[in-house]
């Protein structure tokens, strides 16, 4: 994942993460971490490319991103057809010609004997060193999950009520809201409220028409799932006068 960082990073900007004046600081800034965007190279590349990049030139390797978190990165699956512009190919040329550069006989690179004859780079034949397993899932258990469901609320018209629940998934999913068949967006009376895996939705300034069913859905690549709630509203009760009770006569 880490190469994937790298060439994520000279595709984009025809540029290398670690370049040094030589070779020896190179190395350094490779065992070192040591990396920045170049602001001109980087000029027209969106936050979540950089994102992508920022996650997998991580030192630690347990903390970088996995093959399958790259494929769901907002970069990969988002909407990104406003963004889409060529990219100047001389970017990739320059990068090339300065590589090639570096050595007389390039179609000739020789390969490190130790690996070529062990194969030792290949993670996939060193299964007890890397600690290697295979597994597999049900894709409908990868699905959202409600391990804190909405229940139902009770309120008098004029007062704002609350829906909480906590939704887990793999991949992060998307909430909404429904009520009599339609969707109900962001606006001042319905609002969302999103904190890790828990979800609130609030209802401000509640009227009779708001009772009735509500179904709050779940969904992700995986598949999706809902829970029904119920709002139950009432008019406001007339005041009822307080009972006094008369002073007893003293004789």
């Amino acid at each position: 994942m880490w190469a994937v960082g790298v060439l994520a990073y000279v595709l984009l900007s025809g540029l290398s993460p670690f370049a040094g004046d030589n070779d020896v600081e190179t190395l350094k800034n490779v065992k070192a971490c040591e990396w920045d965007f170049d602001e001109d190279a980087f000029a027209n590349v969106s936050e979540e490319g950089k994102d992508f990049i920022k996650r997998l030139l991580i030192k630690n390797k347990e903390k970088r991103m996995t093959a399958h978190e790259c494929l769901l990165h907002p970069w990969l699956v988002g909407d990104h057809s406003d963004k889409m512009s060529v990219i100047n190919s001389s970017r990739y040329v320059s990068m090339r010609d300065h590589i090639r550069s570096k050595y007389d006989q390039w179609e000739d690179y020789p390969v490190a004997i130790g690996r070529l004859s062990e194969y030792s780079s290949l993670r996939k034949l060193l299964i007890d060193k890397y600690r290697i397993q295979s597994t597999s899932f049900d894709r409908r258990q990868a699905a959202p999950r409600f391990v804190i469901k909405p229940q139902s609320a009770f309120a008098y018209e004029g007062q704002s009520v609350k829906f909480y629940c906590r939704v887990i998934a793999i991949a992060t999913p998307t909430i909404t809201w429904y009520h009599n068949n339609q969707e109900l967006r962001q606006s001042v009376k319905f609002m969302k409220r999103y904190a890790n895996e828990d979800y609130h939705f609030v209802i401000n300034r509640v009227k009779l028409d708001d009772r009735g069913e509500y179904i709050i859905r779940a969904e992700n690549h995986y598949g999706y799932r809902e829970e029904v709630v119920f709002l139950n509203v009432q008019p406001l009760p007339k005041q009822v006068p307080t009972y006094r009770p008369e002073e007893q006569l003293r004789r």
